[in-house]
């Protein structure tokens, strides 16, 4: 069951959550992440060349610490307090090691969780910078680690270090895809033939559906309806008179065929964060 995957769970002590499939796949997941933070530095392989070894471990790395962050940025979202409400509030459990507790650990702060979000982000950043870009084969890299941690500063009310966090990725990352060149059946920008898409990743086979529950204004419905050749209102949204539903559109994939990642993180959020930073600030940025 996912039952409390979107409340504020006030449940959890110190031990998982009975029956929580979310709450325990994000900790395995974190697991997995903290074996190989550990060990990565003493794996070995086939390749003899050392400057690849050294590469090869620090991308891997890199990769160990932005995924801790991403579950533990869920973690902390579903079932912690609010950061602008309570940073002192109770966030989650912080495991960061790969040894086996059977007594639980104590919840940290959600202060704590965040601090230690953004220093892993930090630490992925910087191993991924060490290198030219990699991207593709559904593995993260420097710009979507940076759109992260510019999202991560968002929620703390950060505006500069957002902007920066925005600006490092758009530095690094590839170029806006142009949606009117888009077909408005397509699918979501969940590829890497898409230029801007810079990490694909999560679960495949899900139809196109609506998000139940996110309801278009109609102010925002009517800045679409200035401008009917707008291709985003038949990319994003199921249209049927007044009542438009958000969409979320995936690929769908024939029955039988291996299940392909369809979420992604873009180039496009990285211009939406810090514009949102400035405005928040009340600049209008550049």
């Amino acid at each position: 069951t996912y039952l409390g995957a979107h409340l504020w769970d006030n449940s959890i002590e110190t031990t998982m959550p009975n029956g929580d499939e979310a709450f325990e796949n994000f900790y395995n997941s974190i697991f997995n992440t903290n074996v190989v933070i550990e060990n990565i530095d003493h794996a070995v392989g086939d390749v003899l060349d050392e400057t690849v070894v050294r590469q090869t471990r620090n991308h891997i790395k890199g990769e160990a610490y932005a995924l801790r962050a991403f579950r533990y940025f869920y973690l902390v979202n579903i079932w912690g307090e609010s950061y602008n409400q309570n940073k002192t509030g109770l966030g989650v459990p912080l495991k960061l090691t790969a040894d086996m507790e059977t007594n639980g650990k104590a919840r940290s702060t959600v202060e704590e969780v965040y601090k230690q979000i953004v220093s892993d982000l930090k630490t992925a950043s910087d191993l991924f910078g060490k290198y030219p870009k990699r991207r593709g084969s559904y593995r993260i890299n420097l710009p979507a680690t940076n759109i992260l941690l510019s999202r991560v500063y968002l929620h703390m009310e950060l505006w500069d270090d957002a902007i920066a966090a925005a600006t490092k990725a758009i530095e690094n990352g590839g170029v806006l895809t142009n949606y009117v060149n888009l077909e408005s059946s397509s699918t979501c920008i969940s590829s890497y033939n898409y230029s801007e898409v810079e990490w694909v990743y999560g679960n495949g086979n899900t139809p196109t559906r609506s998000l139940s529950g996110m309801v278009v204004s109609t102010e925002l419905r009517n800045k679409f309806l200035e401008n009917p050749n707008d291709t985003r209102m038949n990319l994003w949204f199921l249209i049927s008179g007044t009542n438009w539903n958000i969409t979320k559109k995936r690929l769908s994939y024939p029955s039988g065929t291996p299940r392909t990642p369809t979420n992604s993180i873009r180039m496009s959020e990285a211009y939406l964060n810090r514009a949102e930073a400035y405005a928040q600030k009340g600049e209008s940025g550049a």
